[in-house]
């Protein structure tokens, strides 16, 4: 399910192919780990993942990496991707219940979520919301204060089919993704610090209520820069951060790595850390 909010989350696409003879599958996405953020009370979205099994043992599931190249498969194996979910803007409490009503009969959403997210009764069966009892839920939840779980669909789990669905699922039994048995190290900064500690401070400091996007990158050679942009309470900051190829790592991953490296920077320079360097 995508993040809660006034604007949910966009829905994530789950697509499904089939081999009918062996292959080789190449394959490049992102979130596999980090969640996509919710802003201004939004809600966090849904990590993507990818999943491979054979029709033959449709439970053998094998759980893949965001990016692989030239992968073997076997005929009748299926390669499963699902895209990751975007996180919500806004307050939930915001979004009309017709469109939450709409996202549970879509499978968007399930009858438990749009009750502890958006404060909406839903009946599924007759079609409906209950506008009296939605009222009223709403009204005690704008007077309490609600958890980060009650608008986050985290963590990534098969979706509980509404009643008549509209969409049609991928086919085959998920389990939940396992963690990595060794996850790269953190991004360490020339000064000791890392992006994990750069992220804490900024979550620390303004909550949910920043974003970050690249605004330019370019390759020369063997050599990756990326502009990055933060913004945060009317500040905007930019920093370029460049990195040198490395032998045994993808231009992919050398991206990540520069794009991490420009928001770890940028995060520093607007907390006060090496404030002046943006370009």
């Amino acid at each position: 399910m995508p993040g809660a909010g006034r604007s949910r989350g966009g829905i994530g696409v789950v697509k499904a192919q089939r081999v009918l003879t062996e292959a080789f599958i190449t394959h490049e996405n992102e979130r596999h780990h980090d969640v996509p953020w919710g802003i201004f009370g939004g809600g966090p979205g849904q990590v993507g993942k990818v999943d491979i099994y054979n029709v033959t043992k449709p439970r053998e599931i094998k759980s893949m990496p965001a990016k692989f190249s030239g992968l073997r498969v076997a005929a009748g194996d299926v390669h499963v991707f699902y895209a990751p979910c975007g996180g919500g803007y806004g307050d939930p409490l915001e979004r009309s219940a017709e469109k939450v009503l709409d996202d549970v009969l879509d499978g968007f959403c399930t009858v438990e979520h749009a009750r502890a997210a958006y404060g909406v009764i839903v009946d599924p069966v007759a079609e409906t919301v209950d506008e009296a009892a939605t009222a009223a839920l709403r009204q005690r939840m704008r007077a309490a204060p609600r958890s980060k779980e009650a608008t986050s669909a985290t963590p990534r789990s098969p979706q509980v089919a509404a009643a008549k669905p509209r969409e049609q699922r991928a086919p085959a039994a998920r389990q939940p993704v396992p963690a990595p048995s060794s996850a790269r190290p953190a991004a360490a900064n020339r000064n000791g610090g890392s992006l994990g500690d750069a992220l804490s401070g900024l979550r620390a400091s303004y909550g949910n209520a920043w974003s970050f996007e690249i605004v330019r990158h370019s390759t020369n050679g063997g050599t990756v820069e990326v502009v990055g942009q933060l913004r945060a309470n009317g500040t905007t900051v930019r920093e370029t951060a460049v990195a040198e190829a490395m032998p045994g790592r993808s231009l992919g991953e050398l991206l990540e790595q520069t794009a991490n490296d420009s928001l770890r920077k940028c995060a520093e320079a607007l907390m006060g850390h090496g404030l002046g360097n943006g370009r």
